[in-house]
C-alpha cells in the first residue's frame, strides 16, 4: 500500500471574524486501485455533507487558482508521478515547492496540448510562463462546451406560463426584474448586489435570487441576510433544477462575481434574451461586450453597480439596444454545435499529425 497527501492551512475572515481552515487531500494505492479522500475543516471542525462540486467551488473562490487546483488534480496522474518511495517524493516536493503556479506548470509540462476555455486564461498562462504559445489554443470563441441555444430560448415559454409564474412570485406587469442565478455567497458579489439594489430609486424594480445559501462555506453578511428576508422587492426562490422559467420572467441578469472561469449563467441569460451587468473578470468580460449585449463594471464597486442597474431600468432605448443583441451574440459565438464542431475539427487535425 502506498500513500500520498497534500495539506493546506490558512486563515480567512468572514464578516470581520477570522476563521482557521485546513484542507487535506489524500491518495491511497492498494493492489493497483487508487482511492482518494478530500476533507475541509473550519476551526478544527470538519465540514460535513459537502459534495465534490461544492468543495471545488468553495476552494476555487477562497484561495488562488494555482493552489486550489492542487486539490482537484487528477489522482491517477499524481500516483504515476509518485511511483518512488511509496509516494513520498510527490508529497515532499509539493510541500517544498507549493506556490501559485506549481500545479499549472506540472500539468502543462505533461500535456501535449493545452486548451484554455477563454482568451483571458490564454493570456494569463502566457504572462505567467506556465507553458509555450505553441501548446496553447482556444477552441472556437472559448467555453468548455458552449450553450444549447435551442434549450435556452424564451419562446419555449408561453405568455400563459410566464404570467402564472409572475403571479406566483407576486410580480406586477410593469415591474423591471433583475435576476441573479447561482450560489448566494460572498464571492458571487451578493453583499454588493443587495446593497446596490437597496439604493435604487425605481420603486417598480424587483430582484429575483435563484440559488442556495451556503452558510458553512461562504456566508453572507448578517445585514445582507436581513435585507433579503425583509425587503419587499427581493424574492429568493432557492435552488431550482430548471432556471429557464425564471430567466423568462426577468429583464436583466446581474452577476457581480469576484472571479469565474467561463460562467455558463451569463451565456444562459443571453440565450434567453437578457442583457447582463457583469464584473470585469475572466470569462464575463468576453461573453459581454460593453454597450452591445450588456455592461461591465469593476469588482466590488457598489456605486458602479447602482449606476448600471439604474440605467438599465430607466433608459428604455439603452435597454432595448442591449436586449436586441443579447441572444444573437450568444448564438453566433457560443452555440454548442459550433463549439462541438470546432472541437471535432481539432481532434481530426491531431489524428492527421499522428498518422
Amino acid at each position: 500500500m502506498r500513500n500520498s497527501s497534500v495539506e493546506l492551512t490558512f486563515s480567512y475572515a468572514i464578516s470581520g471574524k477570522l476563521h482557521e481552515y485546513c484542507i487535506k487531500r489524500s491518495w491511497t494505492e492498494l493492489n493497483g486501485k487508487i482511492t482518494e479522500d478530500l476533507k475541509i475543516f473550519k476551526d478544527l471542525n470538519i465540514i460535513e455533507n459537502l459534495s465534490y462540486e461544492q468543495a471545488q467551488g468553495f476552494l476555487n473562490e477562497l484561495i488562488p487558482i494555482g493552489v486550489s487546483d492542487l486539490f482537484f488534480f487528477d489522482g491517477e496522474k499524481i500516483a504515476q508521478l509518485a511511483e518512488d518511495d511509496g509516494g513520498n517524493i510527490l508529497s515532499d516536493s509539493v510541500k517544498k515547492l507549493i506556490g501559485l503556479d506549481v500545479i499549472e506548470k506540472l500539468t502543462y509540462r505533461c500535456a501535449t496540448k493545452v486548451y484554455p476555455n477563454s482568451r483571458g486564461l490564454y493570456d494569463f498562462i502566457l504572462v505567467h510562463g506556465y507553458t509555450s504559445k505553441e501548446k496553447l489554443e482556444v477552441i472556437a470563441n472559448g467555453s468548455s462546451n458552449g450553450i444549447d441555444t435551442q434549450y435556452f430560448d424564451s419562446v419555449l415559454f408561453s405568455e400563459v406560463q410566464k404570467q402564472e409564474l409572475k403571479q406566483s412570485l407576486l410580480l406586477q406587469p410593469n415591474d423591471f426584474v433583475y435576476i441573479f442565478v447561482g450560489r448566494l455567497v460572498g464571492d458571487k458579489g451578493i453583499n454588493e448586489l443587495i446593497s446596490a439594489f437597496s439604493q435604487l430609486e425605481t420603486p417598480n424594480s424587483k430582484l429575483l435570487l435563484v440559488g442556495p445559501f451556503e452558510t458553512e462555506l461562504d456566508p453572507l453578511q448578517p445585514e445582507t441576510l436581513k435585507v433579503i428576508k425583509t425587503h419587499p422587492n427581493i424574492i429568493s426562490v432557492g435552488f431550482q433544477s430548471d432556471v429557464r422559467p425564471y430567466f423568462a420572467v426577468s429583464d436583466c441578469l446581474v452577476f457581480p462575481s469576484y472571479r469565474e472561469g467561463f460562467p455558463n449563467v451569463v451565456m444562459q441569460a443571453g440565450a434567453m434574451g437578457l442583457p447582463s451587468i457583469v464584473t470585469n473578470i475572466n470569462g464575463c468580460n468576453e461573453i459581454i461586450v460593453e454597450g452591445e449585449n450588456g455592461t461591465i463594471i469593476p469588482v466590488k464597486n457598489v456605486p458602479a453597480l447602482v449606476e448600471a442597474m439604474q440605467k438599465m431600468c430607466s433608459d428604455k432605448a439603452y435597454y432595448e439596444q442591449l436586449q436586441q443583441k443579447a441572444r444573437v451574440m450568444i448564438q453566433s459565438r457560443y452555440e454548442q454545435q459550433v463549439v462541438w464542431e470546432a472541437l471535432l475539427e481539432e481532434y481530426r487535425r491531431l489524428l492527421l499529425e499522428i498518422e
